[in-house]
């Protein structure tokens, strides 16, 4: 079986390792530049002969070449682990919010700043208080996703955004949770790996590349159901999902479309590369 992953970066751990477990199984893994690509560098006539499955590996900065590409292939009868709008969807933030709530899923309340302009009694309309977490549209890894505890700061960012017609979202913080969250992997309906992401000292974000601290844990019946409801609101068959406690329950903070697994092998020991190749190839 020949397959793509499409990625701007082959010497991720994910991308490598999905790459060594397809060579276990004697299957051809090819790396598809989606830049290159929809630039027309690459590929000579016959680059895509044989290729029977890709997976989306790309990542929110390089989403509007990239969806065109991902689009085209499927249009060649390339089946995709991850269908392009659907990714498109889950990087959309209020429109990945919608279809939550759309679902009656939980997740923190949440208001879209995308072409507002700023009212005299801008903070007085939103629902919850200080301390609140910004999120930009295309963060990524934590990156994009800022706390702030008082109206100037917030003002300031919150202006120079709107000036630059950058979209972004306001969110409620929920202390709770004590900087704490879970990413569960979902593939095919099923959660197959589930760690505990905690902050490091000083840090609301739980990210691993922030510095943040992994340990395995067993997730509940409920918060498995939460995760897989998630992701199928959003029509993804492979998903990240980040859950977080709060007062009212589990609520859920992202779910992404194109999720790393170095940190969740390495707690959980599960071998994440082999059961996404078995997802792939049950399609």
């Amino acid at each position: 079986m020949k397959i793509a992953i499409l990625s701007r970066q082959p010497d991720l751990y994910s991308n490598r390792r999905l790459i060594a477990a397809a060579a276990e199984r004697n299957w051809q893994a090819v790396v598809i530049d989606p830049l290159q690509d929809n630039t027309g560098e690459v590929l000579a006539p016959d680059f895509y002969e044989g290729i029977e499955a890709v997976i989306p590996r790309y990542s929110p900065y390089w989403q509007h070449c990239a969806h065109g590409v991902l689009k085209r292939l499927q249009k060649m009868g390339i089946r995709s682990l991850n269908d392009a709008e659907a990714i498109a969807l889950a990087r959309d933030a209020p429109a990945c919010l919608q279809a939550f709530a759309g679902c009656g899923l939980p997740f923190p309340e949440s208001v879209s700043m995308q072409g507002v302009s700023l009212a005299a009694d801008w903070l007085e309309r939103l629902p919850f208080a200080f301390p609140m977490v910004l999120k930009r549209h295309c963060s990524s890894q934590g990156r994009g996703v800022e706390l702030y505890r008082d109206v100037i700061t917030l003002t300031d960012r919150v202006r120079s955004l709107i000036d630059r017609h950058e979209p972004f979202l306001l969110q409620e913080f929920i202390a709770e949770a004590e900087a704490s969250d879970l990413r569960l992997m979902v593939a095919g309906g099923c959660v197959i790996a589930c760690m505990q992401r905690t902050a490091r000292s000083g840090e609301f974000r739980s990210n691993v590349h922030l510095g943040g601290l992994a340990r395995p844990v067993q997730a509940g019946r409920d918060i498995c159901d939460l995760a897989v409801q998630a992701a199928s609101a959003v029509g993804l068959r492979l998903a990240g999902v980040d859950i977080i406690a709060s007062r009212r329950g589990p609520l859920l903070l992202e779910v992404n479309a194109s999720p790393g697994f170095e940190a969740l092998e390495a707690v959980t020991g599960v071998d994440v590369a082999g059961k996404l190749l078995d997802l792939l190839e049950a399609a």
